[in-house]
């Protein structure tokens, strides 16, 4: 299961960065089927069991042969307790299958590392350049409009940017010690292989760490969902004019007709005495736009 859960985990980030380009390519089209994630989810753990298949019959189990159990003292121990050794799974039946440990480590590097990182590349790639291509030419909106736009598309490209660079780090370090390890560069070492698996799944770990500082629909979201737990922490809500409204009660957008947006500061109501907001609210993006920022 260990071998499922680390393809499901990455094959998914790159579910999810297909289905953000398709949602921003064709937004219409792709929002309109509905069933096409369960679909996809289901394909992606077919493929994860059918790539880990090959470790449920080149493993079997043999008594462990690491520290301590190997001390003198431990058979005296273990008799004493009415204990037996432990048993671990070790690949020692790489002869049943078709092909060798060494084609099976390639193949898995190519499909789980070489892949998705490109996948993940490319979506990223080409869901910055469609946006900021829609702020650039479009003729519906302002000047002062277009430079909080091309702000907030910086920080949607940091984020894009950092997630590829996060994958592609914490995935590295398992991928390369396998490979070394099957052209017997190096011997294998289980506090060693333990290590650099918890790097790889860091990767899925950082993640909502990277939405929460870079995206502020996300931050907003959040903190409407631990307001019920911190009242007393919440009494102040903040006005932002720079920043797009959301659907949360922590977060408006002041547009006043004769001020500039660039001047403006953000400053601390408190929430009682917010009654009526006497100027106008108005979206800068569109909800697929807004998905990044």
């Amino acid at each position: 299961m260990q071998a499922v859960n680390m393809f499901v985990s990455c094959l998914t980030l790159v579910l999810i960065a297909m289905d953000r380009f398709l949602l921003t390519l064709c937004p219409v089209k792709w929002r309109l089927a509905a069933k096409a994630p369960v679909f996809c989810y289901l394909i992606v753990w077919f493929l994860a069991i059918l790539v880990a298949a090959p470790y449920f019959f080149a493993v079997s189990a043999e008594d462990v042969s690491l520290d301590p159990w190997t001390a003198r003292y431990t058979p005296l121990i273990l008799e004493l307790c009415q204990k037996s050794k432990p048993q671990i799974c070790l690949e020692r039946t790489w002869h049943r299958l078709p092909f060798s440990r060494r084609t099976y480590t390639l193949t898995v590097l190519a499909i789980q590392y070489l892949l998705p990182l490109a996948s993940l590349a490319f979506a990223y790639t080409q869901i910055g350049s469609t946006i900021r291509r829609r702020v650039k030419y479009s003729t519906t909106i302002d000047q002062s409009r277009k430079n909080i736009l091309a702000q907030r598309n910086r920080r949607a490209v940091l984020l894009l940017l950092l997630l590829v660079l996060i994958y592609a780090i914490a995935w590295l370090p398992i991928n390369a010690y396998n490979v070394l390890n099957v052209l017997d560069y190096i011997e294998f070492s289980q506090s060693r292989y333990i290590f650099c698996h918890m790097i790889g799944m860091l990767s899925a770990v950082l993640n909502p760490f990277m939405y929460g500082l870079v995206n502020e629909s996300f931050r907003n979201a959040f903190l409407a969902m631990l307001r019920p737990l911190f009242i007393p922490c919440t009494k102040y809500i903040i006005i932002s004019p720079n920043l797009p409204p959301t659907n949360t009660t922590f977060s408006y957008t002041i547009n006043r007709k004769d001020d500039s947006p660039k001047y403006k500061k953000s400053e601390l109501i408190p929430i009682n005495t917010v009654k009526t907001v006497p100027t106008f609210i108005e979206p800068y993006l569109s909800s697929e736009e807004d998905q990044f920022c």
